[in-house]
């Protein structure tokens, strides 16, 4: 096992925010979180899936809602304690360890706080490899774990479990939930074997996450240009090609919070040898990228905005007007690209009439 210490929680929430596509939560918010357990002397340990026992019990724990509801409505770090809790009584059973759904922004940091105080190991990997806005969206489901029984809570204590024939269902059903628990829950979902996790996983997902983080502040203490230090990164990684796609000044930003998401677009002006318009469609997560109506990047390929001058990535929710961006595109691990995926997280689930088309490729034909 991994024991992570202050500069470790640093490096994953930047790298967390960019795997995030923009969505998961505010990182900052989940690294306090996670901080104030090392402050408390209690223990952050991650264990590779690979040393998973195959007959132990993982539950994954998240945040769920809406992004823009969390910068006003900041968690305790108790609720998906409880979460997880009511899910063992539900079981029968004790948790061997606990897990990101998705390495996104705050995701990435909730199951560190619930390993933390209940003494549980977390497993390196996620569901999503990146962050998604529906809980039917993870290589678990589409690769056989049903997402139920699940147990949703809130900072009141309040929580409901489910039972659902499906895990679409259990996302339609938890959704409403969460909206009257004010936008966001926090939930225990997932419950797997060792085995199950070792085959339906995007393993080592929280080191990758941190090795980003690692990457991009290594490069700027040596004054080194981050965007060339994170591109030269990634081939020796499973997401093994990145390219910037755009850069330029944000000219508009639309966004809302409806149906328990935060939908919206922003559109970047080109500076520089970047001519045209960029827009990015968003549900919680940057979706589809279109210059001039044409398709640079597409789910479930990562569409990361990051600052300019800091190579900071942005989260949905703080995107402002006049911000001086890049648009970096990756592409992600074959697990997450088979036809199986791509049926529950391609771009037709989002409504897009856009086939899915590897950022390999759009780089290629680009001009």
């Amino acid at each position: 096992m991994k024991r992570l210490g202050t500069q470790d929680l640093l490096d994953l929430s930047v790298g967390a925010a960019f795997l995030g596509t923009g969505g998961g939560g505010d990182p900052y918010v989940g690294r306090l979180m996670a901080q104030q357990c090392l402050d408390e002397g209690l223990h952050i340990n991650i264990v590779d899936p690979k040393d998973v026992p195959e007959d132990a019990l993982v539950i994954p724990t998240a945040m769920m809602g809406a992004p823009t509801v969390l910068v006003e409505k900041v968690p305790s770090g108790t609720e998906a304690v409880f979460s997880l809790q009511r899910l063992e009584e539900c079981l029968g059973r004790k948790a061997y360890a606990t897990m990101p759904i998705e390495v996104g922004g705050i995701n990435s940091t909730i199951p560190l706080i619930v390993g933390a105080r209940l003494g549980l190991p977390i497993v390196d990997g996620d569901g999503m490899g990146r962050a998604f806005p529906e809980l039917q969206m993870e290589t678990f489901g589409v690769y056989g774990v049903s997402g139920s029984p699940m147990v949703i809570s809130n900072e009141h204590g309040d929580s409901a479990t489910f039972m659902s024939r499906s895990n679409e269902l259990m996302e339609r059903y938890s959704r409403s939930v969460t909206i009257r628990m004010g936008g966001t829950s926090f939930i225990a979902v997932y419950p797997m074997s060792g085995v199950e996790v070792r085959r339906t996983a995007v393993p080592n997902t929280l080191s990758l996450a941190m090795l980003i983080g690692r990457e991009l502040r290594v490069a700027k203490a040596e004054h080194r240009n981050p965007f060339d230090a994170l591109l030269g990164l990634l081939p020796h990684t499973h997401y093994s090609y990145g390219r910037i796609i755009f850069s330029g000044k944000i000219s508009d930003v639309q966004r809302e919070t409806r149906d328990g998401f935060a939908i919206g677009r922003v559109e970047i002006e080109g500076l520089g040898s970047w001519d045209g318009v960029m827009q990015i469609e968003i549900q919680n997560e940057n979706l589809i990228a279109r210059v001039n109506g044409q398709v640079r990047a597409i789910v479930p390929d990562l569409i990361c905005i990051m600052d300019s001058e800091t190579a900071e990535p942005i989260t949905t929710e703080k995107l402002r007007y006049g911000q001086r961006v890049t648009v970096v595109a990756v592409s992600v691990p074959e697990i997450m690209r088979t036809s199986e995926a791509l049926e529950v997280f391609g771009p037709e689930c989002f409504g897009y009439s856009e086939p899915f088309t590897p950022i390999e490729t759009l780089a290629a034909a680009a001009p």
